[in-house]
């Protein structure tokens, strides 16, 4: 076992590594919230606004709101609350002080994996300042992808652990780890792959002719390697529980994303298997040259040429992984970590609008940036590039990454500024103009609004959207009876659209047709699926008032009646 004194280097450079995360992300500490789910999963939520209580941990366990079932991700924003109240900056510093926590704990795993100290330096280094992963950072939302990942690299640590010395008791702690981090995010539903290739290498508990070729490894090691080595079949089998956690996440997810209306049955599967095969390259590219980073990117006509050249792309970077898998195993281990964590959220099951997210690649560029780290490592080590010169060109890199998120973390600052931001660095981005466009209403900037209307028009924004927008813009400036026409409209193209429902009967209710407003208004709430909360106390709550309304209209009518006769 390691001295302190052994270890003292490793805790030196994790303790330099987190220093510089918090340095780099300390810009998140000044946002605030924003629109995209933010309302839902804080600012408008009224059952996590209460705080952690039994009813509020009760309904974290059962609710499908926001279209998930992660009960620890709630748990974890209600105790946000709990602590910090609406302060964005409280909950800001937690997600920041979690994805530190992970950098440390990538740097401890690579360790663990027998990687080197500078590799894994190298590697943490990448995972933390990396500006992909921003936005799993500043967008309070997305405090799953932090917490889960935390959950995840736990997992991985305590599955070493496992096999050094495996016992039934050690599983259990691993599958119970597995298990947390599927109830904060379930993208981690392909971990059990993950362990299978760690398996393979740098574990080496499956035969492969690279552990015996290999001159890095003395006879009596091969030997040693040879004995231990178990089969696929067992290797499979012994992690039997992990599988089953993932396909019972999976299938949980898939309804509560079905009942909430997310899975999106228009895209052909040809159109999603291009679209995933271009996903997976621009992630690359992102990984390599992260500029133009946005919050959403929209799905767009790719044309057959991107699509024949992503493809392309894919098989020779496969090819090529696959020809090194003796000589650099940590090639094809990086690469299929890579697309394997990918294919939960590559769009094969399209859910949503978007073509992809940086939030994504949270989990699998840890697989690119292992590679990455002992692909430089070999070519230093080939070319016999000075000591000095190869920590100063790290530290440099990482330098340049940590600047270029430190500025990506100041396009969070306020929902404004980060869809300007997007709008300027996507195309044909019609959501994003529709939030651009609400908030320069709710800033009374009504002109650059209705612009912004018309744009996200031009740019394929669904008509009914739009004109949901109109009749909320004629409501403001009083005029419900026009504000119902267009709403009226809006419901002709999109009839059980509940948010529009709602609306409709608000504009019923203050033109005092109030037995259309109670139909009206009973069957939004028979339709709500739990996505926004507010909007649905509101149906509520105006329900309640033009029942009464009715209520004392129909007594008013008694009281004038004649008597009757005798």
């Amino acid at each position: 076992m390691k001295s302190f004194r052994d270890r003292l280097p490793d805790f030196a450079l994790s303790a330099g590594l987190m220093a510089a995360v918090l340095v780099a992300f300390s810009g998140v500490l000044k946002n605030g919230f924003v629109s995209l789910d933010d309302t839902l999963y804080i600012t408008q939520n009224p059952t996590t606004q209460r705080g952690l209580s039994a009813s509020s941990v009760a309904w974290a366990f059962t609710t499908g709101s926001a279209a998930n079932w992660h009960p620890l991700t709630w748990l974890s924003v209600m105790l946000d609350v709990e602590l910090f109240g609406l302060d964005p900056s409280g909950h800001h510093a937690v997600s920041l002080c979690l994805h530190v926590l992970n950098t440390a704990l990538v740097f401890s795993l690579m360790r663990r994996l027998g990687i080197g100290r500078g590799s894994s330096a190298f590697a943490a280094g990448l995972f933390g300042l990396h500006p992909l992963h921003v936005e799993s950072v500043a967008w309070a939302a997305e405090r799953k992808d932090v917490l889960s990942m935390a959950f995840g690299l736990l997992t991985l640590l305590a599955y070493i652990r496992y096999v050094e010395a495996t016992s039934k008791a050690r599983m259990a702690g691993v599958a119970l780890l597995f298990a947390l981090g599927l109830m904060a995010k379930p993208m981690l539903v392909s971990l059990p792959f993950v362990l299978l290739l760690l398996d393979w290498w740098p574990l080496r508990r499956v035969g492969s002719p690279a552990w015996i070729a290999s001159p890095d490894v003395a006879p009596d090691e091969a030997s040693r390697v040879v004995s231990d080595q178990v089969s696929l079949q067992r290797l499979a089998l012994e992690k039997a529980p992990l599988f089953a956690l993932a396909l019972l996440s999976c299938a949980i997810t898939y309804l509560v994303q079905r009942v909430a209306g997310l899975v999106t049955e228009g895209l052909t599967v040809s159109a999603r298997l291009e679209n995933a095969a271009h996903s997976y390259v621009v992630y690359l590219k992102k990984f390599i040259f992260p500029r133009q980073l946005a919050c959403f990117y929209p799905i767009v006509d790719l044309g057959a040429y991107r699509v024949a050249l992503s493809v392309a792309t894919l098989v020779v970077f496969t090819l090529v992984a696959w020809r090194l898998r003796s000589s650099r195993p940590y090639v094809l281990l990086g690469w299929l970590w890579f697309l394997g964590t990918l294919v939960p959220v590559i769009g094969l099951v399209q859910v949503g609008l978007q073509a992809y997210a940086d939030r994504y690649t949270y989990l699998p560029s840890l697989g690119l940036g292992l590679a990455a780290s002992l692909g430089l490592a070999d070519a230093v080590a080939r070319a016999r590039l000075p000591r000095p010169a190869v920590i100063f060109a790290s530290v440099a890199l990482l330098a340049a990454l940590g600047v270029a998120t430190w500025r990506q973390t100041l396009v969070w600052r306020d929902a404004q500024g980060l869809y300007e931001h997007t709008v300027a660095v996507t195309r044909h981005n019609w959501f994003i103009r529709l939030h651009l466009a609400s908030e320069y209403l709710n800033n009374n900037d009504l002109g650059r609004g209705k612009a912004m209307l018309r744009q996200s028009l031009a740019d394929g924004a669904p008509p009914a959207q739009i004109r949901a927008y109109l009749a909320a813009l004629d409501y403001r400036e009083h005029r419900t009876q026009d504000a119902l026409d267009e709403i009226d409209r809006a419901l002709a193209g999109e009839p059980d659209n509940w948010h529009m429902l709602v609306m409709r009967g608000v504009y019923l209710a203050e033109l005092r047709r109030d037995v259309e407003a109670v139909t009206v208004l009973e069957r939004a709430i028979a339709l709500d699926q739990g996505n926004d909360p507010k909007l649905l106390e509101v149906a509520r709550q105006t329900l309640a008032a033009v029942q009464r309304r009715i209520q004392l209209q129909a007594e008013e009518g008694l009281e004038t009646l004649p008597d009757a006769p005798r």
